[in-house]
Formats: C-alpha cells, structure tokens, sequence
C-alpha cells in the first residue's frame, strides 16, 4: 500500500529512488520508461545539479552520476566533494579544481555533463578542451585549432547515450523505424 501510495502521489520522488537504490524487479530503463509515461521529464546528468543518484522533484528526474556507465566511483566522490566548495563555474573551472584522469573526464563529456555548463561549445570542442588540457599538461591557454562547432548528428547522440548509459535518453528506441510503421497502422505512433 505505501509503495502504491508513493507511486499515485509522488512519483517522480518514487521512482528516482527504487532506481537509485537499484531495487525492483525491472531494469532501470524501464522505470525510466514508466516514469515518462507518468508525464515525467528525464534530466541527463549535468555537472553541478547531478549528485551520486537519481533525484526526482515536480514531475522532474535527474539522473544521477551512478547512472554513468564506467565513471569510476572514485571520480563521483572527487566531484562532490569538490563542488561542496561552490558550483563549477566553466570547463576549465572544473578541471583546474578535479583531479580526475582523462578517461574520466572524457565519459562525463560523452554523457553530456558538461553541456549546460558549456552551452556555446560542441560536444567535439569541450571533448578537444578536455583532451588538450589533458594533453598539455593542465594548460588552459586558449587552443588555435578548434574542431567543428556542429552540433551531434542524432545517431551520434544515440550512440554516446548507449555508451554512457547502457540505454537511450534524448529518443525512443523505435524512432528510426516511425516512419516505416507509420506506413502499416492508420493512427500514427508517436514516441513517448
């Protein structure tokens, strides 16, 4: 009855937590996809509003650094710990401040982390940052040969969301297929 409950009144809150304490009988993209079926958004992991799991509020869940498929737990725990000291201002911000090895810092840009700290940058921009710094040893000068500021192509996405998480995010699974199936059923199937 409490689970029911819980489930009926807050959902968001619920669902973030059987996630994040990794119980239930399901996978963790199928309470994801339950959670979007109840109307809630899914938030990608961001930087300084991601703690160590999923949170949920107001129809909103935000998905926590666990969800990040070979981010070491050691790098979660830097992050944190450092952030207690105030948000990370920029890209260069945080790696001035997170001791972290470059295959760490490169997975926290292929699942996005970095891409509302950064806004103006391409997922390629913050990547070539990201390993130039790493690269130079710790310089933060401005870099000469900047790669493409193009936006990822959306199978580009899906492959990074698959990497770094195991599932997609930003699609649904079926998307490519929509139009194929659309041409079998008279009512259009639209994603979730």
């Amino acid at each position: 009855f409490t689970c029911a409950y819980l489930k009926a009144h807050f959902p968001a809150e619920f669902l973030a937590s059987v996630i994040s304490n990794q119980g239930g009988f399901y996978s963790t993209y199928a309470y994801l996809s339950e959670a979007r079926r109840f109307g809630i958004t899914i938030l990608t992991p961001h930087i300084n509003l991601s703690n160590k799991e999923y949170r949920g509020k107001n129809k909103k869940i935000r998905m926590g650094l666990m969800s990040i498929d070979g981010l070491q737990r050691k790098a979660v725990k830097s992050i944190l710990d450092e952030r207690k000291a105030g948000d990370f201002k920029s890209l260069d911000n945080f790696l001035l401040r997170v001791d972290l090895n470059l295959a760490d810092a490169i997975t926290l840009t292929n699942s996005g982390c970095f891409d509302k700290l950064e806004p103006s940058l391409s997922h390629k921009e913050i990547a070539y940052r990201i390993a130039h710094f790493y690269l130079s040893d710790g310089s933060t000068e401005p870099i000469t040969n900047q790669p493409s500021k193009e936006p990822l192509a959306w199978d580009e996405k899906r492959e990074l969301e698959l990497k770094s998480f195991g599932f997609p995010i930003s699609s649904h699974p079926l998307e490519p297929y929509f139009e194929i199936i659309n041409t079998y059923y008279q009512i259009p199937f639209y994603k979730c």
